[in-house]
């Protein structure tokens, strides 16, 4: 046995995501003096992978790294950063990954073994030639892991795959060390231009249809009148960016909603928020609502993915149904005219992140995988 098991993790891209950050916490977590980690990008670092490379973690950019841009380019290159580090295992993330990893372990048996993580929270949701080819390329895959039992669940029902090939491993998220930091929250609200005495709602999240921005937006709109002292921020970028700005100005909300932007502290902003609100149309495992937990934020989420399992309704957070803009406004309103109830849920929520969703339960529960896949060869 090598002193270290190496892995090499795949992934398209390590850009600012919930599957993003969850690999850079395993690379950033795991037990060094057990593991060895390397990480392929197929297409782009991204500025999580810009962060990892910063610190001395060795990337790969595979697509970059050819010069003629064909599937057979890249997929020789893949090939050949797995000969070139010899890993004990590859780690494939996210569908994209690996379908672009498939057709090489379907062509060469001789391949260490192959771990894949789905990330994916909408199935059967997707374009019928990407579950097939799934479908097919999970053939060749050692250990297949899902992120939640409800997604585990749509996964089986939709690739027809045998339910005792999956393993379900939770996500986990690393502690907030500012959550009470009285100068940092005083430092981003002025920054935010935010008054101390102004209650704050607020989101994380890549802006695509997905997430239902939209609805928090309309949500603004209909509680401003009753609560004037309140600012919603939304964090984050992506293609909705500019309809969801238009959206606002539209309802005349431009003195109440503040668009941050990508933030690479999303750590220090997470406490300035009184009620943190998800209002996704559909998730696996969310990585925005362990991070919300983790700062002891009250929390207003849609019932989709793990959301009901994670978050105990009315006990550790209000559960609304997706897309229901009544609910979720009715859910922010109680939350915003309740300080204890915010407080209690908040705790809550804060207790059941420690005990299940730290990210060295996560990290853990991989190394243990790692060294069961790692010991069957």
């Amino acid at each position: 046995m090598a002193d270290k098991i190496k892995i090499l993790q795949m992934t398209s891209d390590l850009d600012f995501g919930g599957a993003e950050t969850m690999i850079v916490d395993i690379v950033e977590n795991i037990d060094k003096e057990k593991f060895e980690v390397v990480v392929c990008c197929i297409n782009k670092k991204g500025s999580l992978g810009e962060d990892l490379a910063k610190k001395g973690y060795k990337l790969y950019e595979a697509r970059k790294e050819i010069k003629k841009q064909s599937y057979y380019s890249l997929a020789k290159r893949i090939k050949e950063i797995i000969k070139l580090e010899n890993p004990d295992i590859v780690h494939s993330h996210c569908d994209s990954a690996l379908i672009d990893i498939g057709p090489i372990y379907t062509l060469n048996r001789s391949l260490p073994p192959l771990i894949h993580t789905f990330h994916f929270g909408n199935y059967p949701h997707i374009a019928k030639k990407y579950i097939y080819l799934q479908m097919l390329f999970t053939k060749f895959v050692t250990q297949l892991v899902a992120v939640g039992t409800n997604q585990k669940q749509r996964i089986v029902e939709t690739m027809k795959l045998n339910p005792d090939r999956i393993h379900t491993l939770l996500n986990g998220v690393s502690n907030n060390e500012f959550i009470d930091d009285q100068e940092n929250i005083k430092r981003i609200k002025s920054e935010l231009n935010i008054a101390s005495d102004e209650l704050v709602i607020g989101c994380v999240a890549v802006l695509t249809d997905q997430k239902g921005i939209d609805d928090f937006i309309k949500a603004c709109g209909l509680l401003r009148e009753n609560h004037p002292k309140t600012k919603w921020v939304v964090v984050g970028s992506g293609p909705l960016l500019d309809d969801l700005k238009s959206l606002a100005d539209e309802l005349n909300l431009n003195d109440f909603i503040i668009f941050a932007g990508w933030r690479s502290d999303v750590k220090n902003i997470l406490p300035i928020f009184d009620i943190y609100v998800i209002p996704s149309l559909w998730e696996a495992m969310s990585i925005s609502l362990l991070e919300a937990m983790a700062a002891k934020r009250a929390i207003v989420a849609t019932d989709v993915g793990e959301n009901s399992k994670v978050i105990a309704h009315n006990q550790s957070g209000l559960i609304v149904q997706p897309g229901n803009l009544d609910e979720i406004v009715s859910s922010i309103q109680a939350m915003l005219e309740d300080e204890e109830k915010r407080s209690a849920f908040a705790e809550n929520a804060y207790d059941d992140y420690t005990n299940k969703y730290s990210v060295q339960c996560m990290v853990d529960n991989y190394s243990d995988l790692y060294s069961k896949v790692y010991d069957q060869q």
